[in-house]
Order: C-alpha cells, then structure tokens, then sequence
C-alpha cells in the first residue's frame, strides 16, 4: 500500500466538508458586505490557513491549475475589498477582513461537525499531523499550512490537516509533471483519461501533447499514458517518506469509518 491508496479517502472527506460549507453553512452576506461575490468563496476559503503569512506566489502555488489571469483578478478584487493590501508581494490581511475569516471558519467548522461529531477522531488526526510534520521542506504550501494555527474543534481540526495532505500530495504531483516539461492544460488532458476523469468539457488535447506523439487523433497514446504513469509513480514517490511516518492500513481503515459515503 501506498498513499495513492489513501488520497480519494482524504478527497472525499476533505471535499464533503468543502461543499457542506458552500451549500448550507457559509454566510454570504458576509462576502456581499464587504463587495466580494459568493463566488469567492472557494478560494478564499482555501486560503484562510495562510491568510497571516500570505502573497502572490502562494496564491498561484496553491492554484496552479487555474489560468493566471483569473487568480491576477481574484488578487485585485480582494484588494478593491479592502480584506487585505498589497506591499510588494505580501498580501496583508486588514481588519474588514477579520468577520470574512470568522464566517469562513464557522462555516468549516460547522460542515465538519455535522458529518463527524458523533465520531473520535484523534487517532487518524494525529496520524494526519504526523505525515504532515514530515514534510518535505521544500513543499511550501504543506509548510505552510504545518505553521499555520490550528482549530480548537478536533473534527475542525481534523479537516485543516486532511486539506494539508492534499495539498502534500498536488505538490509533489506538480514537480512531478513539471520534470516533463508539461503545462497545467497537458496534465489535465493526459489525466482524464489515465483515470478516467469526467470533465466538464471535452478535454482538448494541446500542441504540445500533439507534438510529442503522446496525443494521436484526439486519443492518448500509450506513449502518453506512459508518461502520465511515471508522472503518477513520482508523485507517489515523493511522499513516500511523509507517509512512512505513520501506520497505512491503520491510517486507511481510520478513514473509511468517517462519513459522508463518495458521492
């Protein structure tokens, strides 16, 4: 077994509270208070972790996958917000921020307890510390979010540091694919149909797949799911270590006995 093993586990749960918190927890008039849309919910939610230590770099880190232009917007229209300013690089939170924060994290907070209040959850949370106190150094959205204060609310809690291996995970995924010289965009297309991912769209294979031979005639080639699989391979391999720290089967079993089922 290997932490490829355990990451749709920690997806499902991570994602189960994510979504309880959009749909039925956060206050959107929180948001419309201070002129932000209820569409910047996700993101902001995702950064709260890193709010007192935040800027520009780690917002593109943490969203490598979504086209520049649209985290450049999402940068401004926080700053038009007034929830934080820009000195240099470095994304200062201002107190209009302070009840946005509050309501995200009640919202989280309220999500996780609604699906795990019933259940103990030390044992796979500490589990979940312990890879992530392993990290590489080098992975600096995981050390981010290892610096970063944790909820007094042990289900809370529990969330915060899935939503950390996660991001463990993506960022070893993201070297990963990056030794090959591939793009956000090459990534996706390979990855639909290596796992057979549906997306909202066709995806469209790129110039560069095309050029390669990894696309032929809008289909992945097995050259392409060769790469895609050593791109895999070293995504696993990069975290091996972290997640050598703690008992897999354990770490698993304690997973799966959390609700809410896949949906």
């Amino acid at each position: 077994m290997n932490a490829a093993t355990i990451a749709p586990e920690i997806d499902r749960l991570v994602w189960a509270v994510n979504f309880r918190a959009r749909d039925h927890e956060v206050d959107y008039s929180v948001l419309e208070d201070v002129g932000l849309s209820a569409d910047a919910f996700g993101t902001l939610n995702n950064l709260v972790p890193f709010l007192d230590d935040l800027d520009e770099p780690l917002v593109y880190r943490r969203y490598t996958y979504r086209p520049p232009e649209v985290l450049a917007a999402f940068i401004e229209d926080i700053i038009a917000a007034g929830v934080v300013t820009k000195h240099g690089e470095q994304l200062v939170p201002t107190p209009i921020m302070a009840p946005v924060r509050a309501d995200l994290l009640r919202a989280i907070r309220g999500a996780a307890r609604h699906f795990w209040s019933a259940y103990d959850v030390a044992e796979v949370s500490q589990m979940a510390r312990t890879v992530l106190d392993a990290s590489p150094a080098h992975y600096r959205l995981a050390q981010a979010g290892i610096k970063s204060p944790e909820p007094e609310d042990p289900h809370h809690r529990l969330h915060q540091r899935l939503a950390g291996l996660r991001l463990l995970r993506n960022e070893s995924h993201v070297s990963a694919w990056k030794k090959h010289g591939l793009e956000p965009r090459d990534v996706e297309v390979l990855t639909a149909t290596f796992s057979g991912t549906e997306t909202q769209s066709s995806p469209t294979p790129t110039d560069l797949l095309i050029e390669r031979g990894y696309v032929n005639n809008d289909l992945v080639t097995a050259e392409g799911l060769a790469v895609r699989q050593a791109i895999e391979d070293a995504t696993n391999e990069g975290v091996a270590e972290a997640f050598a720290t703690v008992d897999l089967h354990a770490f698993l079993a304690g997973l799966r006995e959390l609700p809410p089922e896949a949906p």
